[in-house]
Formats: C-alpha cells, structure tokens, sequence
C-alpha cells in the first residue's frame, strides 16, 4: 500500500525532517503533507555540532526552513530565542556551543543529566496545482514542532575547592578537576582568565590528561580585598567544551582597632586586627609618620610603644605586614602630662653669645647686633634664617598724653629644651611701640612662626592718689614635653593680662583665657585627656582642650 511517510531521524550528526509523496492518488486521499515530530527523542553532546537537514519533496504542500528556534530548560516555562537557521542548498547547520548556549546569561544553566526542550517553527510557503488540500495562503498554519532533548557532557572542569582563600601579596593552589563522562578519554585544554585587577595565575593554560591539574594563583600587594570570579575553560576536539567559574577571595591583614586610642610618647599600646605575623619582625606599625616594630605579636594584636619621635596631636595608624598594608585608623598621640614650666628668665633679657642646649647638639649665638642664630653642633649648620631682634621697647606711652618710656631689656633669645628655638622681639612691626612678639624656631625642621601681641603699658593708682606707670612684661611657659607653650601678654582691655596657649607643631593658638587684674600667682597644668588647666590669682578657668 503507498503511503506518505514524514519522519524526524537523528545521531549524533544530523537531525533529518523528510516529507516525501509516492503516490498522486494516495496524495489526494490524506491530509496535508506536514513537518511532524519524530519517533524518539536524542541526547547531545555540549558542545557537538549537530546538523539538521530539511528537505522538501512534497508535491503536494511546502513549508520553509525553520523561522523561528527557540530552547529552554525542560524546568523551565521561559523560552529563549536562538538564531534562526539559514536555509542553504536545503541544509540547516545549528551549533548548539555558539548559538544556543550564547542567549542564556549563565553559561551553567546546562548540566549533565539535564533536560531541554527545543521548539521550531517552520513556516508554510505556498500552495501548489494541488490547493485543495493545502492551507489557504490567507491561513498558512505555520507548524510548529518540538522535541525534548537530554545534555551529555563529554567531560566537565570544576574548581576544587570552589573557593581559594588568597592572601594580598601571596600564593594559593588552584585546583582543576576534569571529570570525563562515558567513553571520553582525550587530553583537555583548561585555561583559567577573567581574575581581577592585581591577581595571576600560572600557568594560564595546561593541557590535562589526567583528573586533575594544579595552577598557582598569586595576588599583588596592593591587590584589593574581596571576592571576585574566575573562569574555567576545558575544550577538546572536535569543538568539544565546557565552561565553570570559581570563586577568588582576596584577604588583607586588618586593623580593628587600638587601645588606648591616644597615648603620650613612650607609652605602650596594642594593635587590635586579623591577620598579623607572629613573627614580629614581618609587622611594622606606622604612626605619625613613624615605623615601630611591635616588642611582642600574635595574629590578633601587636604591641608597641608610641615612639618618641612621633608628631604630636591626631594622626593615622596602619600595620604593613609581609609587605602589604592594613587600612588606617586614627590615633592620637598625647602631650606628656604634668606642670608647665615658666621658662622666661630662659630667654627675656638674654642676649649673650653664644649658649648651648643641655644636650650639645644645638648652639644659639646672638651678635652685636641682636640676631639670634640657631645652629648644629656637629657640623656648624644654620637651622632656618638667622632672627633679628629689638632689645629695648622705645617710646611706652602708658596712656594718651603721658610722657614716653623706654622698656628696657625686654628682647632675648634661648631654647624650650632642645626643640625650639624661641626670641621675644621687643619691638615687632614696622618699629611700631605697641607690639611684642615671640619668635618660635622648630630646630627639628627649621619651620618658625610668631606671635605677636599688643603689650599696652597698664596705670595703677596707688593709695594716695598718685599714679604710678607700670608694664605687663610677657612671660613664657612650656609643657613637660615642650610641645605647648602659654604664652602671658597684656590685654587689650589695659589693665589685665591674657595667656595664649600655642601649639609648637602648628603654631596656631589652641585657646585663650582673660585675666581680672594684673597681679596674682598663675598656674598651668597639662592632664593626661590633653587638657591645660590653668589657674590665675586663686581662679580655676575652663579647661582648654589640645589636640
């Protein structure tokens, strides 16, 4: 008996549609001649080319290639487009590696053992002589056909572990494995890429025969912490591959804090964080600018003492360890509590040549002509510019109209301890007679600043009446460790005195206190919160708080 026979073959090779017609009688007697479904469905290689060949024979009607190729996870309800397949010389080539694994965001939605389907539709073309019995052009009945198809990988590459713990400025193992499925046994190309900035790896590719490999990640110093993704690739001939990611972790050591959060020089502190050596000698903390290498270390904290060269006042603390560096956290370096201390016989009316620090290692010489200059021992060195001075203060008017006074011996020169080099010019701008100024030299760096301050000669009345002319000579006191200085100089109000607290590093005034009065003990105390108590005639005034 002739009948049409419309079947779906496939292999591994071709997936072939055939409509064939035998017979022009039997051809009337059926329906319409159309792609159908094939008997059995097919399992794929990834990554297999797969050719898929429609030839149309019918006499009767005849459809297009397929128009429209769409797939999706046989758990899936999404269906995602494929390009569509040319028709050339009646064949269709479809490579699943490049077309269909190319429209889904994670190349991982396959997997082995997995399910997908496939679904074409092939359009209706035209009716022939025969129209009778096939669809009108104005309802074609494009068809549309499916099939469901089972993944097979030849072989799968996978990082074991997923994820690699690597250290900023190290090493860690990558571990590839290659798993082969069914008879495949050939060699596998693996490459590893898409590291983040400041990560390598070695080597960059390999080609594994057996069931694993073993690369080497490596992370810069400055490589930044955090996870990030790399890529596996495996390929093998013919057009054979598979695709996995792995997972990067870059750590850093890390400061979590610091206690105290403020000391002064010579004081101990620790170093809370993750990560440290407990070698010692690979741990550095650097503070104000200043590396210490801590006395005793775990991988938790360090222990340290504040140096005594650090800078005073607020500042950044990191650890760098095995050469890669912590994140900062602030610090404060504290001022040494205790008494201030008056140092200003030290240097009002001093003008002799040439002095000394007690240490040696400065030397101040004060010329005929009053300029001071500050220079090393050891090598004869000026630090900074050599500072003029005025010895004497002309024409003190103490009041509108009164007779003109000299204040006599006010200008000198000296040292607050070996740092700072300190003149008191007793006749500061443009000769005017109604500014002093003291003249502070940093002699670590040679940095200098001034203060300079209105003297304004006070008027007492005595008790008979009798005015009397008197001055408020300024006087100058320095902390324990020098680095603060209050300085107490006439008021602008006349008849009281001020004092300035002055910052040695900055030079700028921390705070200001107005006395009542000019007369009466003063006091100064440095606490250990870095606050100036000070103490005027019996009076406690607010506390002045240093950075």
């Amino acid at each position: 008996m002739n009948r049409s026979l419309v079947y779906l073959m496939m292999n591994s090779n071709m997936i072939r549609i055939v409509c064939n017609a035998v017979g022009i009688a039997t051809l009337l007697a059926v329906a319409a001649c159309a792609p159908v479904i094939g008997p059995r469905a097919g399992d794929l290689v990834e990554g297999s080319p797969k050719t898929a060949t429609a030839v149309v024979l019918t006499r009767l009607c005849t459809w297009k290639s397929p128009e429209s190729v769409q797939f999706r996870l046989s758990n899936s309800s999404t269906w995602i487009d494929a390009p569509s397949p040319t028709m050339t010389s009646g064949e269709i080539k479809f490579y699943k590696t490049s077309w269909w694994k190319t429209p889904i965001p994670d190349s991982e939605s396959f997997h082995q053992g997995e399910s997908y389907v496939v679904k074409w539709t092939i359009p209706y073309w035209r009716p022939n002589s025969f129209s009778t019995w096939c669809p009108s052009a104005s309802n074609p009945s494009d068809k549309t056909v499916q099939q469901t198809f089972t993944v097979t990988r030849a072989f799968s590459v996978s990082a074991n572990p997923h994820t690699v713990e690597l250290p900023a400025g190290g090493s860690a193992p990558l571990t590839v494995q290659v798993t082969r499925f069914g008879t495949f046994t050939a060699p596998v190309e693996v490459n590893v890429g898409g590291l983040a900035p400041g990560l390598t790896v070695s080597p960059a590719s390999s080609t594994v025969t057996g069931a694993s490999e073993v690369f080497t990640l490596s992370a810069a110093t400055n490589a930044s912490a955090g996870s990030g993704n790399g890529t596996l690739s495996g390929t093998s001939q013919p057009r054979t591959a598979h695709h996995a990611t792995f997972t990067v972790m870059v750590t850093r050591p890390t400061v979590t804090g610091v206690s105290p959060s403020k000391a002064a020089r010579g004081a101990g502190i620790t170093v809370q964080g993750t990560r440290f050596d407990s070698n010692c000698a690979n741990n550095v903390v650097t503070l104000a600018g200043v590396n210490v290498v801590p006395v005793s270390c775990t991988s938790s904290s360090v222990n340290l003492q504040v140096p005594e060269n650090a800078n005073y006042g607020p500042t950044q603390l990191f650890v760098t360890v095995n050469n890669v560096a912590t994140n900062h956290v602030p610090f404060s370096v504290a001022r040494s509590p205790g008494s201030f201390i008056d140092i200003t016989n030290d240097i009002q009316g001093r003008r002799d040549s040439p002095r000394t620090c007690p240490t040696g290692e400065v030397q101040l010489d004060v010329t005929g002509s009053y300029v001071a200059s500050y220079r090393r021992t050891a090598d004869n060195r000026l630090i900074g510019s050599t500072i003029p001075f005025q010895e004497d203060t002309p024409l003190m008017t103490p009041y509108p109209g009164a007779t003109p006074y000299v204040w006599i011996g006010a200008g000198g020169a000296g040292f607050s301890l070996c740092s700072t080099g300190i003149v008191l010019d007793a006749n500061a701008l443009d000769n005017s007679s109604h500014v002093l100024a003291f003249r502070f030299l940093r002699l670590d760096d040679g940095v200098s600043f001034s203060k300079a301050f209105d003297y304004f000669t006070a008027v007492i009345v005595n008790s008979s009446g009798t005015r009397e002319h008197g001055s408020v000579a300024p006087d100058l006191y320095r902390s324990p460790d020098g680095t603060v200085f209050i300085a107490i100089v006439a008021s602008a109000a006349g008849v009281q005195k001020k004092a300035l607290v002055i910052d040695r590093q900055t030079g700028n005034t921390l705070g200001t206190v107005e006395f009542e009065g000019i007369g009466g003990n003063f006091s100064a105390t440095l606490n250990s919160s870095n606050a100036v108590n000070i103490v005027h005639a019996g009076r406690n005034y607010p506390a002045i708080s240093i950075p």
